[in-house]
């Protein structure tokens, strides 16, 4: 029997009225909705269970909407329809079978539209055998036209980090795993010259896989990569010397933990900050918010621990702290709680942790990163930290609650 390893997808401040798919996998959507199922579509590389779908919406008014897996294009029984108000909306009850090199996503079909608001939902993977198995995608939609350029992008982000030093984009593992599968669709490419997306470990190139000129389509690569505690990881585009444009769909990781109730989440985002800010523990990046935006609701105990992030820029005039943040389990009434602290000095850069501390989360706390600000400006890479689960699964929500 395999074990039940939660994914998270995260949709930004706008569900339009109509059709909409996301993949199944770890990742953070942001701000347009997908229309073409294919764009969605998650190549499963392990025939498994999916189970316990669950959808939290942090604004009335969205009900009658429709959330479903699909798999080769096909409807499957795992769905459920949103309630008009607040809510957890589940099926816990259905399950679907995958084979390996099934294509899955999930379609949510709106009768409203929801406006300025985050939600989410979660579903459990079970792999044959025991197995701990995670896909985590990067939805890279943007068209890249340039010449001979690095495309530098964290593990399961939105395009939202531009052409930054590779330093900023590594995420570091809290717990050890392996990089099984690394899998790319290309949607357009008038490219005269190759094109490679690559895993990096370290700043070295661990897993590559080469897109041919003007070739469009699915691009696989099986493989086995030992990742290390600690390990710093990312990803990129390299568009060699030539002319025309390309654009992928998603390009996607499977990873098998060591542990497998271990798991590592990334959040944060690279931008200037000159406040106190709040963002997500999620697998991906997610956008910085001034309040309590994208805070993980988990309904399971769990811990929380190996803290680590990247000070990029710091000219703040006294110490502050980066801390994990929860709150009292009332989804209403939302209170600030934190669980521990990283501290940073004044003016210091570079990487900081704390492998001291942990918190244990009870049943419907949330969970969230605190940027503290005294004055002047700084400027944050990835956070890291582990999430340890029971031996059942631990599944987590993000919604968005106004200050």
């Amino acid at each position: 029997m395999g074990y039940k390893i939660p994914h998270l997808m995260m949709i930004g401040t706008t569900v339009p009225v109509g059709t909409s798919f996301f993949p199944a996998a770890n990742t953070t959507m942001g701000f347009t909705s997908i229309t073409t199922e294919s764009h969605a579509q998650v190549r499963m590389t392990h025939a498994g269970k999916i189970s316990n779908l669950k959808l939290w919406v942090n604004n009335s008014g969205f009900g009658g909407a429709t959330l479903m897996l699909r798999v080769n294009g096909a409807d499957t029984a795992l769905s459920l329809t949103t309630s008009n108000a607040v809510a957890i909306n589940q099926n816990i009850t259905d399950e679907v079978y995958v084979q390996v090199g099934d294509l899955v996503n999930f379609r949510l079909q709106s009768i409203t539209t929801l406006n300025n608001r985050f939600i989410s939902f979660t579903f459990d993977f079970e792999a044959d055998g025991d197995r701990s198995i995670q896909y985590i995608a990067n939805m890279r939609r943007q068209t890249q036209s340039l010449a001979a350029s690095t495309r530098i992008e964290p593990l399961g982000d939105i395009d939202n980090f531009g052409l930054p030093a590779e330093s900023v984009v590594q995420g570091a593992l809290r717990h050890k795993c392996r990089l099984l599968n690394w899998h790319a669709n290309v949607e357009l490419n008038t490219r005269n010259s190759a094109t490679t997306t690559v895993f990096r470990q370290n700043g070295t190139d661990a897993a590559t896989i080469t897109i041919p000129a003007s070739t469009t389509g699915r691009f696989n690569l099986d493989t086995t990569v030992d990742l290390e505690f600690d390990d710093l990881i990312n990803t990129n585009i390299n568009l060699s010397a030539g002319t025309g444009s390309i654009r992928f769909f998603m390009i996607q990781a499977t990873l098998e933990s060591a542990n497998p109730r271990e798991l590592t989440v990334f959040g944060g985002r690279f931008a200037t900050q000159t406040s106190t800010r709040y963002v997500a523990v999620t697998p991906g990046i997610s956008n910085v918010a001034s309040n309590r935006s994208f805070v993980v609701h988990v309904t399971k105990p769990m811990v929380v621990d190996l803290h680590k992030f990247n000070m990029v820029t710091n000219t703040q005039t006294a110490p502050f702290n980066v801390s994990v943040g929860t709150s009292s389990n009332n989804v209403v009434l939302f209170t600030i709680v934190t669980c521990f602290s990283t501290p940073v000095p004044a003016s210091t850069t570079g990487w900081f942790e704390n492998n001291t501390n942990s918190y244990t989360l009870a049943n419907n706390q949330f969970l969230y990163h605190i940027f503290n600000y005294n004055s002047g400006t700084y400027n944050l890479g990835v956070i890291s930290v582990r999430l340890t689960m029971p031996a059942e699964i631990v599944v987590f929500q993000t919604t968005n609650h106004a200050i």
